[in-house]
């Protein structure tokens, strides 16, 4: 019998693949940045984005065309949720790929599912389950607020708890958003397990929580110009958004 075949065998754990780590020091806990690096983070995503365009719209339009037609399927449309993070992490290996002067492909996007592909689709479960669980919260308090206040017999309390019931989702959804935004570049470049990777991914989140709203404003201000010409400037907007995921993450997580 073989090594390979050995029954008793200690399991290997998965790592990532050394192609695809970072240079420079690794910072689990990550660093504090100034306020204007979030203004920074978009013009160096900008700056990858212009490097090959065609290429970037062509896989962003990919990305949002299959999440759209597989969410319109009823029990697949869960599967997006759960393989979203997997075809975040291919994108984030494609800014690395063009910020170390390579070609970005069309593969790229699928390259998650060569690299910690099961840990990638337990952040997705993470994520399916929290908006699941943020629903039910606020169905309950949703029913409870009309049966306490009368809402059904008073039509003008409706919009106050509708406004109530908005604002308390934002505030459940933002920390599930903070878990998420880089547990996939965690997970690809360096192997973090997955609830450390959505730990850290919080933490950082907090602590750089002044660039993130400089970083916030100017998305929101570029967001509305985007959408004035039929939505037209997503096609630039929403590559920039990505590599922007991924120029944030290097400059608080790698130690030049």
């Amino acid at each position: 019998m073989s090594f390979d075949d050995n029954p008793f065998r200690v399991p290997e754990a998965r790592v990532a693949d050394p192609g695809y780590a970072l240079s420079g020091n690794f910072v689990l806990e990550g660093r504090k940045v100034p306020a204007g690096n979030g203004w920074l983070w978009i013009v160096q995503a900008w700056e990858l984005f212009k490097q090959t365009p065609g290429m970037w719209i062509g896989l962003c339009l990919l990305y949002m065309v299959m999440v759209m037609v597989l969410s319109i399927l009823p029990i697949v449309s869960m599967a997006v949720s759960l393989f979203m993070p997997v075809l975040i992490g291919g994108i984030m290996i494609g800014c690395k790929t063009v910020d170390e002067g390579g070609e970005l492909e069309i593969g790229h996007l699928f390259a998650g599912f060569s690299n910690q592909l099961g840990n990638l689709v337990l952040v997705g479960l993470f994520y399916l389950v929290g908006v699941f669980a943020i629903a039910i919260v606020i169905g309950i308090l949703s029913v409870g607020l009309i049966a306490v206040s009368g809402g059904n017999n008073h039509p003008e309390l409706m919009f106050v708890i509708i406004a109530i019931m908005v604002l308390i989702g934002l505030a459940l959804v933002l920390p599930l958003v903070m878990a998420i935004w880089y547990a996939p570049p965690l997970l690809v470049f360096h192997a973090v397990p997955p609830f450390d990777a959505m730990k850290a991914s919080i933490m950082i989140s907090i602590k750089n929580f002044v660039p993130f709203l400089v970083y916030g404003l100017v998305f929101l201000g570029l967001g509305i110009v985007a959408s004035l010409p039929c939505f037209l400037g997503w096609l630039v907007l929403s590559p920039i958004m990505f590599c922007s995921i991924y120029t944030s993450y290097r400059d608080m997580f790698i130690q030049e």
